[in-house]
């Protein structure tokens, strides 16, 4: 039976994926080091359930050839996390403890199942809509088309997901607040009100 920090729902691993976009992407089975950082955009089915992730890498990177070789990849997503500490709770035998939140998938890698066009501009969009930026790819100009042959697209089609959100579910109210009131990372703040509210 899954704890209390792995009850959540689509519109929670969706919403962690749109904020925190930069993952660990590691190959299955890979022991040669070869897991990258990379900014990923969630496609989501018409149940509004994850169902793969789209991105791209440089053709150079080691990651892959690695993952051309082992053709899944294990994703790691982190969102907000934050150490928690004992002086800020009215309890005097409280704990430390670290709060956080996130998402592991494992996926099925297919390179160039979509275009790089199509890739570098729903990456730059997605980007930039959350600047309130109206500048689009096509600003780069000549340059461009040398850019996008270094690249190579990707789609990382979904087979399991597992989030884990530790975000202060199972402390009392009292406590709860007490973290609340001294958390200096809003976007933690908003994390563990979202799921204090169901």
């Amino acid at each position: 039976m899954p704890s209390i920090f792995e009850h959540y729902d689509d519109n929670d691993i969706s919403a962690l994926i749109a904020e925190y976009p930069l993952a660990w992407v590691q190959p299955i089975g890979d022991e040669g080091h070869k897991g990258a950082l990379l900014p990923l955009i969630a496609e989501l089915n018409a149940d509004g359930a994850l169902s793969s992730l789209i991105g791209h890498m440089a053709r150079k990177n080691p990651l892959h050839d690695a993952l051309k070789t082992a053709g899944e990849a294990s994703i790691l997503f982190q969102g907000p996390q934050a150490y928690v500490s004992p002086s800020w709770i009215r309890k005097p035998d409280w704990a430390p403890t670290w709060n956080y939140a996130r998402v592991s998938i494992n996926a099925k890698i297919e390179f160039e199942a979509l275009s790089i066009d199509e890739a570098l501009e729903r990456l730059a969009k997605f980007q930039e809509d959350k600047q309130n930026s109206d500048w689009t790819i096509s600003q780069i100009g000549e340059r461009y088309k040398g850019l996008a042959e270094m690249v190579i697209p990707f789609r990382a089609s979904v087979r399991s997901v597992r989030g884990v959100f530790k975000l202060g579910q199972d402390e009392n109210d009292e406590v709860f607040s007490d973290i609340v009131e001294h958390m200096s990372d809003p976007s933690m703040v908003q994390w563990m009100r979202r799921f204090r509210e169901r």
